[in-house]
């Protein structure tokens, strides 16, 4: 069985972990070329000495997938995640682009944010946010997508025309 003990102290609220999990990935994620990324092990033919699953692993980089794909990321950030997954270093992406290798890690640099942020922001929605923590909140429908949310500024913009003070349409929508 592979040790995953690491994961533990893992979160994706530290940009320099998302660093290096995107980076290396290739060498941390011995099921990266997995075509079928929901993992599904009843269709997977494994060889006798293919390495065991680790549940730890794939539970990790499942999460990490969904909250890339939920994160507004551009096409070139996300063809640079993926060089990455396939096992690309800084200085061949560079290559690739013919740009400095300094600009390929700060586009990295920018995507680990933006990646946080998402990730800080799903946390507060589903853990403060849906009551799993009692916060006492007005909520206010979407006209666009119909999801109540918090009417704070996080989810709603500033709109002087509304009695609250909040624009119709959530972030999100807009």
């Amino acid at each position: 069985m592979i040790d995953a003990s690491w994961i533990k102290n893992i979160s994706f609220s530290d940009v320099d972990v998302l660093k290096v999990l995107i980076k290396y990935r290739a060498d941390l994620d011995p099921y990266i070329y997995i075509e079928d990324r929901m993992y599904d092990v009843e269709k997977l033919d494994i060889a006798d000495d293919a390495k065991p699953f680790n549940q730890d692993i794939i539970n990790l980089f499942l999460d990490l997938d969904i909250l890339i794909e939920k994160t507004n990321l551009t096409k070139k950030q996300r063809e640079i995640i993926h060089f990455y997954e396939q096992g690309l270093n800084s200085e061949d992406i560079a290559r690739y682009y013919n740009q400095d290798q300094r600009e390929i890690e700060y586009i990295l640099d920018t995507i680990c944010k933006e990646i946080k942020n998402k990730n800080d922001e799903l946390w507060k929605y589903y853990y403060v946010y849906s009551n799993y923590k009692k916060v006492k909140w007005n909520y206010k429908k979407c006209t666009k997508c119909g999801k109540s949310k918090p009417a704070v500024e996080e989810f709603f913009s500033p709109d002087k025309r509304n009695n609250d003070g909040l624009y119709s349409i959530c972030r999100e929508c807009r």
